[in-house]
Order: C-alpha cells, then sequence, then structure tokens
C-alpha cells in the first residue's frame, strides 16, 4: 500500500506539470479574488492566464485530483499541501512566478497559512480583484450554470464584504463587462514590476 511519503510529491509533479505558461519569464506576483461563487473568478483567470501569460493554481482542479487518487484523502492529504507544494515549485524552479490564485480568498485570509498571507511573509507583490455582483445576477449565473454552493450565497456575501474592508482591493469589478478594465490595471502592475 502506498503511504502518504509518496503519493503527495506525485500529485504535486502532476498537479505542477499541468499548469500553463510555466516557460514564459513572468515577475513575481499573486493574484487574489474576492468573488462569491458564479461571479466569474475562473472565466477572468483563463483570460489572464492567455492575455498576460500568467499560470495558475485552482482549489477546484485539486479537489478533483485528489478525490481520483485512490485513498490520497483518507491518508490526511490536504488540498493546501498540493497547492503550496505547486507553488513553491513554480516559484523555485520556471521563469514564470505570476500566479493566480482561483479561489475565494474572503473566509480564509486571515489565517497565518492562507495563500495571501504566505505571499505577504514571502515579499510577494499581490494584486486583488473584488467582483462585486448583485446577489440577483449572482443567483442567475448559478442557476445558468448548474453550479454546486459550498457556502449558502448569503453567507459568502456577507464574508466579502467584511474582506473588502480590511483588504481593500486593487481593483473591483461591479459588471462582468469590466473585465478587460481589470486586466488592464493588472498588466500595469505587471509592467511596473518588470521594470
Amino acid at each position: 500500500m502506498k503511504s502518504q511519503e509518496s503519493i503527495l510529491p506525485s500529485l504535486v509533479d502532476t498537479y505542477f506539470m499541468s499548469r500553463p505558461n510555466l516557460e514564459l519569464p513572468r515577475p513575481k506576483l499573486a493574484v487574489f479574488f474576492l468573488a462569491c461563487s458564479g461571479s466569474g473568478k475562473s472565466t477572468l483567470r483563463q483570460q489572464i492566464i492567455n492575455e498576460l501569460g500568467a499560470t495558475y493554481v485552482c482549489n477546484d482542479e485539486v479537489r478533483e485530483l485528489l478525490a481520483d487518487q485512490s485513498g490520497a484523502i483518507r491518508m490526511g492529504i490536504e488540498l493546501k499541501e498540493v497547492v503550496g507544494q505547486t507553488r513553491d515549485r513554480i516559484l523555485s524552479e520556471t521563469p514564470n512566478r505570476f500566479i493566480v490564485y482561483d479561489n475565494n480568498i474572503s473566509s480564509y485570509y486571515m489565517h497565518d497559512d492562507s495563500y495571501l498571507n504566505v505571499a505577504k511573509k514571502s515579499d510577494i507583490p499581490q494584486f486583488i480583484i473584488g467582483i462585486n455582483l448583485t446577489e440577483e445576477l449572482l443567483v442567475q449565473r448559478i442557476e445558468a450554470r448548474g453550479l454546486p454552493l459550498m457556502n449558502p450565497l448569503a453567507e459568502q456575501l456577507r464574508h466579502q464584504r467584511l474582506a473588502e474592508d480590511k483588504l481593500e482591493p486593487d481593483f473591483v469589478i461591479t459588471d462582468p463587462a469590466d473585465s478587460g478594465l481589470a486586466i488592464g490595471a493588472l498588466k500595469t502592475k505587471l509592467t511596473s514590476l518588470s521594470s
């Protein structure tokens, strides 16, 4: 039977090797989202990858990877271990250090081991994008996509508002059509870090 010590490196290697744009030279920059389910995080993440050459890590993808690996969860392998070790490999082994974290940080940002606080402790510049859509629009988008809700939407919105007051996002989207403006602001930040 395989042990956690043998499965974890294999999972990290599999996930690391599947990351896009690893060969592109990009400066250190961590992008985070304050955004509820259905707000368009993954769509915006894909635009950032395509237009600015970022790479990314995604909690949902790692959950699927863990579910596909027989016994990984039972052995105590945690999502944050796979994401953290993948992030560390990106930062140490590739020229691309521009990482988008495709998850909502509003409920976990205050913890010492949150992705945001790890970036801060490592002196990695951060760029936080808030996606503030109305509850009505979020419900429409969630229903249209048939997305499951891990937490009730009202609770997610409450956490997001509290986090926004403390974190002050670098850019706030209030209309899905504004994603191009967010990418423009992010491009400006990336250019300033490159010079």
